[in-house]
Parts: C-alpha cells; sequence; structure tokens
C-alpha cells in the first residue's frame, strides 16, 4: 500500500499523522516512510531507531521502495500543483490533514480542487481533523468539511503535547514516558488509521 499525506498548510500535524500511519502499516509488513519535507523533521525523529519502519529522503526512494512492501510519503509543505496531482496519481490513499481553524479550510478547499482534475470523485482522498479540542469548533469544522468534498473520517486526533513529547524522546507517542494522554493519543492515531479503509 502507498499511502500520500498531503498538506500544503504547515502546523497540521502532517508529519506527525505520517509517523504513526507507518507505525500501523508496520505492523502489517515492511514499510518505508518518504522523508520528502525540507525540513527532514520524520529523519529527525526516528534517528533513536526506535521506530519499526525505515525513514529514506527521495534521493534514497527508487533504492528503498522494492525493499518494502509499503510506503508512507510526508510529502513537502507548499507543493506545486503538478507534484499534488502526481502525489494523487501514485498513491493508494492520500490523507490531508486539517486543523479546526479558517485557513487550513480555506487551503483545503484550493488543495481538494487541484486534485479534482485527477479525480473528480476523490476517491482516494480520506480528509482527517487533527489538532482537535472538543467543542464548538470542531463541530464546526465537521459541519464545513462535509460542504466542501469528501466526508472526514469520523476519528479525529486531539492536540496534545504527548506528540511533542514524541518527537522529542524519538518514539511513537505510544511509547512517550511522564505524559498520562499518550496512550490515548495512539488510539486516535489507530481509529485514524482504520478509516482509511
Amino acid at each position: 500500500m502507498i499511502i500520500g499525506v498531503l498538506s500544503r498548510k504547515g502546523g497540521v500535524g502532517k508529519t506527525t499523522l505520517a509517523v504513526h500511519l507507518a507505525a500501523m502499516l508496520a505492523r502489517q509488513g515492511k514499510t518505508l516512510l518518504v522523508d520528502e519535507d525540507e525540513t527532514r523533521n520524520a529523519t529527525t525523529w526516528s534517528r533513536s531507531g526506535k521506530m519499526p519502519f525505515t525513514v529514506a529522503g527521495v534521493m534514497e526512494l527508487a533504492r528503498e521502495a522494492p525493499r518494502h512492501e509499503h510506503v508512507v510519503i510526508d510529502s513537502r509543505g507548499g507543493m506545486d500543483q503538478a507534484s499534488m496531482r502526481d502525489l494523487y496519481k501514485s498513491s493508494d490513499v492520500v490523507v490531508i490533514p486539517v486543523a479546526a481553524e479558517f485557513m487550513t479550510m480555506t487551503t483545503l478547499i484550493q488543495t481538494l480542487d487541484v486534485l479534482r482534475d485527477v479525480d473528480p470523485a476523490l476517491g482516494k482522498a480520506r480528509v482527517v481533523l487533527t489538532m482537535t479540542r472538543p467543542g464548538r469548533k470542531l463541530e464546526d469544522a465537521r459541519t464545513a468539511l462535509a460542504d466542501v468534498g469528501p466526508a472526514p473520517i469520523q476519528a479525529t486526533v486531539r492536540y496534545s503535547e504527548a506528540f511533542r513529547d514524541a518527537t522529542e524522546q524519538g518514539v511513537l507517542v505510544r511509547d512517550v514516558r511522564g505524559n498520562r494522554l499518550a496512550k490515548s493519543c495512539w488510539q486516535d492515531c489507530e481509529e485514524v488509521f482504520r478509516g482509511l479503509a
């Protein structure tokens, strides 16, 4: 399986989601996470060697991909339209993380318009609300998403310092020490993964 993770707006948890989706896929077979982002956050995060998948940059893709059953692509921020279309065409599923805020919704609409050039039905697109907090803002975001494109995955990924702790400790959020919400955050990611089917 090839999962592309796409967001043109930073700060929505794209790399966090890509890392955890790669961990979910790794339970099913050997998995490669392609770190396309210029910041190389996924690569830095994985340096502890405690991840259950391989991380490689774009230049290593041709060599590494044939050795793996699954690939997750942490796409670079600010992708041009041609690259977005290429990612959509080459992926089995494209996950689009969206924070519940106005600017992110505007960017999502623009992204979906580009992807509709390839697939008017957006059959491969899966929208995930990230960095969520319970309340009216979350419900408003769900309503707004229903009007712009494919129905979002029902599961959401909450806002939590546990994800920041995971990056600092070089582990998946389920393995974070000292944060009581870490296990719940892991469960959020598992529910999103199940929603990709």
